[in-house]
């Protein structure tokens, strides 16, 4: 089901041709300059039943193996995280984001959201261990002595 106006012929033939000379799908738009939206491009090559290759939507298409996380040495202070939020809160204002810039950086904010409300237990757990830990050597020591 259509919704808006109707495309000129011209420019369905336009979309098709640039569809199997296989161009991406940010070029195809630039093409149209801005009389259509990335979304009604795409709706349109759905419509027309072109076949949209992976790399014509490259980030829209989720990854099947995703990226390789790489554990950091030390964790980020509350400060750097705060900062990383600020830094993406930030972005948000600019102009011209893509829905692809939005979603990724609503997931920085999210991350540093939810790392923010973990560090401290984590803190705290550092503690306890290392209490348990003197505790045990403490304990260890009154056993050999009394041994002895």
């Amino acid at each position: 089901m259509t919704k808006g106006k109707p495309w000129p012929v011209d420019d369905e033939r336009k979309l098709r041709e640039k569809v199997n000379a296989g161009a991406d799908l940010d070029g195809i738009v630039a093409g149209f300059g801005d009389r259509y939206s990335r979304n009604s491009v795409y709706q349109k090559m759905v419509d027309l039943g072109l076949k949209a290759t992976k790399t014509m939507i490259h980030h829209d298409v989720p990854s099947s193996t995703g990226p390789k996380l790489i554990l950091p040495k030390e964790l980020p202070s509350i400060e750097e995280s705060l900062k990383t939020l600020v830094a993406a809160s930030n972005a948000m204002e600019a102009a011209g984001l893509t829905r692809t810039d939005i979603i990724r950086l609503r997931s920085i904010i999210l991350a540093q959201i939810s790392y923010q409300e973990q560090f401290p237990k984590y803190v705290k757990y550092r503690e306890l261990e290392a209490e348990v830990m003197e505790l045990r050597k403490e304990l260890t020591a009154k056993k050999n002595a009394r041994e002895t």
